[in-house]
Protein backbone atom coordinates (compact mmCIF):
# COMPACT_ATOMS: atom_id res chain seq x y z
CA UNK A 1 0.00 0.00 0.00
CA UNK A 2 1.21 4.10 -0.68
CA UNK A 3 3.14 5.67 1.90
CA UNK A 4 2.33 8.83 3.31
CA UNK A 5 4.51 10.28 0.38
CA UNK A 6 2.21 8.94 -1.96
CA UNK A 7 0.41 12.52 -2.33
CA UNK A 8 3.26 14.54 -2.95
CA UNK A 9 4.90 11.37 -5.32
CA UNK A 10 1.65 11.48 -7.72
CA UNK A 11 1.92 15.37 -7.91
CA UNK A 12 5.15 14.93 -8.59
CA UNK A 13 4.91 12.02 -11.08
CA UNK A 14 1.78 14.13 -13.16
CA UNK A 15 4.45 17.04 -13.64
CA UNK A 16 7.14 14.58 -15.22
CA UNK A 17 4.76 12.81 -17.13
CA UNK A 18 3.12 15.50 -18.96
CA UNK A 19 6.86 17.67 -19.12
CA UNK A 20 8.23 13.71 -21.00
CA UNK A 21 5.18 13.30 -23.16
CA UNK A 22 4.62 16.92 -24.20
CA UNK A 23 6.19 17.94 -27.62
CA UNK A 24 7.83 20.79 -26.32
CA UNK A 25 9.28 21.80 -29.33
CA UNK A 26 5.75 22.02 -31.12
CA UNK A 27 4.57 24.88 -27.86
CA UNK A 28 8.04 26.34 -27.64
CA UNK A 29 8.39 25.18 -23.81
CA UNK A 30 11.03 23.70 -21.61
CA UNK A 31 11.97 21.49 -18.60
CA UNK A 32 11.02 24.43 -16.45
CA UNK A 33 7.88 25.43 -17.94
CA UNK A 34 6.15 22.06 -16.32
CA UNK A 35 5.38 22.76 -12.59
CA UNK A 36 3.58 21.93 -9.28
CA UNK A 37 1.66 24.84 -8.12
CA UNK A 38 0.15 26.35 -4.43
CA UNK A 39 -3.22 28.01 -5.41
CA UNK A 40 -1.35 31.35 -3.37
CA UNK A 41 1.68 30.67 -5.94
CA UNK A 42 -0.93 30.98 -9.05
CA UNK A 43 -2.27 34.69 -6.93
CA UNK A 44 0.98 36.15 -6.76
CA UNK A 45 2.78 35.30 -10.02
CA UNK A 46 0.93 33.88 -13.11
CA UNK A 47 3.08 31.62 -15.20
CA UNK A 48 3.64 32.56 -18.04
CA UNK A 49 4.18 29.80 -20.56
CA UNK A 50 3.58 25.88 -20.01
CA UNK A 51 1.49 24.26 -17.82
CA UNK A 52 1.01 23.81 -14.06
CA UNK A 53 -0.50 21.27 -11.93
CA UNK A 54 -2.13 22.25 -9.07
CA UNK A 55 -3.98 19.72 -6.41
CA UNK A 56 -6.68 21.62 -5.12
CA UNK A 57 -8.19 18.74 -3.00
CA UNK A 58 -8.36 15.83 -1.26
CA UNK A 59 -11.16 13.61 -0.71
CA UNK A 60 -11.55 10.25 1.15
CA UNK A 61 -13.79 7.88 -1.25
CA UNK A 62 -16.25 6.56 0.79
CA UNK A 63 -17.33 3.94 -1.11
CA UNK A 64 -14.16 2.42 -1.71
CA UNK A 65 -13.18 2.20 1.55
CA UNK A 66 -15.85 -0.02 2.62
CA UNK A 67 -14.68 -2.25 0.53
CA UNK A 68 -10.83 -1.79 0.87
CA UNK A 69 -8.88 -4.16 1.79
CA UNK A 70 -7.83 -3.84 5.55
CA UNK A 71 -4.28 -4.01 6.41
CA UNK A 72 -3.23 -4.67 9.69
CA UNK A 73 0.45 -4.88 11.33
CA UNK A 74 -0.76 -7.35 14.52
CA UNK A 75 -4.20 -5.72 14.29
CA UNK A 76 -2.86 -1.94 15.43
CA UNK A 77 -1.85 -0.95 12.12
CA UNK A 78 -4.26 1.89 10.36
CA UNK A 79 -6.63 0.11 7.67
CA UNK A 80 -6.00 0.91 4.15
CA UNK A 81 -7.08 4.46 3.01
CA UNK A 82 -8.81 4.90 -0.90
CA UNK A 83 -7.76 8.80 -1.39
CA UNK A 84 -8.74 11.03 -4.53
CA UNK A 85 -6.71 13.90 -4.99
CA UNK A 86 -7.92 16.59 -7.53
CA UNK A 87 -6.01 18.51 -9.70
CA UNK A 88 -6.48 20.73 -11.69
CA UNK A 89 -3.99 21.46 -14.89
CA UNK A 90 -3.68 24.52 -16.46
CA UNK A 91 -1.82 25.28 -19.70
CA UNK A 92 -0.07 28.89 -19.81
CA UNK A 93 0.58 30.48 -23.23
CA UNK A 94 0.96 34.00 -24.78
CA UNK A 95 -2.37 33.79 -26.88
CA UNK A 96 -5.76 31.99 -26.59
CA UNK A 97 -5.06 30.01 -29.59
CA UNK A 98 -1.50 28.31 -27.75
CA UNK A 99 -3.78 27.86 -24.74
CA UNK A 100 -6.17 26.28 -26.27
CA UNK A 101 -3.94 23.74 -28.72
CA UNK A 102 -1.88 22.96 -25.36
CA UNK A 103 -5.50 22.46 -23.03
CA UNK A 104 -6.24 19.76 -26.20
CA UNK A 105 -3.08 18.19 -26.22
CA UNK A 106 -3.13 17.89 -22.32
CA UNK A 107 -6.80 16.19 -22.27
CA UNK A 108 -5.92 13.85 -25.16
CA UNK A 109 -2.40 12.83 -23.14
CA UNK A 110 -3.98 12.14 -20.13
CA UNK A 111 -7.11 9.87 -22.18
CA UNK A 112 -4.19 7.99 -23.24
CA UNK A 113 -2.83 7.62 -19.69
CA UNK A 114 -5.09 6.22 -17.35
CA UNK A 115 -3.06 4.86 -15.40
CA UNK A 116 0.36 6.19 -13.33
CA UNK A 117 2.60 2.62 -12.24
CA UNK A 118 4.73 2.16 -9.12
CA UNK A 119 7.91 2.76 -11.43
CA UNK A 120 6.76 6.29 -12.25
CA UNK A 121 5.02 7.08 -8.69
CA UNK A 122 8.45 5.79 -7.23
CA UNK A 123 10.94 7.54 -9.70
CA UNK A 124 10.33 11.09 -7.80
CA UNK A 125 9.98 9.55 -4.35
CA UNK A 126 11.44 6.37 -4.11
CA UNK A 127 9.16 3.99 -2.12
CA UNK A 128 6.09 5.87 -1.97
CA UNK A 129 4.71 2.88 -3.67
CA UNK A 130 4.73 -0.80 -3.42
CA UNK A 131 5.44 -2.64 -6.07
CA UNK A 132 2.70 -3.78 -9.16
CA UNK A 133 0.67 -0.79 -7.60
CA UNK A 134 -0.91 1.87 -9.53
CA UNK A 135 -2.60 5.13 -9.81
CA UNK A 136 -5.91 5.27 -11.52
CA UNK A 137 -6.66 8.85 -13.17
CA UNK A 138 -9.69 9.65 -14.22
CA UNK A 139 -12.22 13.28 -15.74
CA UNK A 140 -13.53 15.18 -13.13
CA UNK A 141 -15.86 17.89 -12.67
CA UNK A 142 -14.42 21.58 -12.38
CA UNK A 143 -18.28 22.33 -9.87
CA UNK A 144 -16.16 21.69 -7.17
CA UNK A 145 -12.95 23.47 -8.02
CA UNK A 146 -15.04 26.62 -9.19
CA UNK A 147 -15.86 27.48 -5.47
CA UNK A 148 -12.57 26.00 -4.38
CA UNK A 149 -10.70 28.52 -6.37
CA UNK A 150 -12.97 31.27 -5.99
CA UNK A 151 -9.97 34.37 -5.64
CA UNK A 152 -8.57 32.83 -8.68
CA UNK A 153 -12.16 32.98 -10.94
CA UNK A 154 -12.40 34.00 -14.03
CA UNK A 155 -8.87 35.08 -14.76
CA UNK A 156 -7.87 31.48 -14.31
CA UNK A 157 -7.01 30.13 -18.05
CA UNK A 158 -9.41 27.03 -19.22
CA UNK A 159 -8.24 24.24 -17.51
CA UNK A 160 -8.79 20.38 -17.12
CA UNK A 161 -9.62 19.01 -13.65
CA UNK A 162 -8.62 14.90 -12.91
CA UNK A 163 -8.85 13.26 -9.95
CA UNK A 164 -6.10 10.28 -9.62
CA UNK A 165 -7.29 7.67 -7.28
CA UNK A 166 -4.90 5.53 -4.85
CA UNK A 167 -4.98 3.27 -2.29
CA UNK A 168 -3.13 4.71 0.93
CA UNK A 169 -1.66 2.50 4.27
Amino acid sequence: MASENAIAAVSQSLVWLLAQGCPRRAFGLADADFVLVQASEIERKRPTRGISVLLYRVTVNVSMRDQAPRRRVLNTGPRSLPLELHYLITPWADSAESQQKLLGWVIRFLERCPAINDDVLNQTIPGAFSPGESVQLVADSLEYAGSTLNGLGPTLPPSAAYAARLLMS
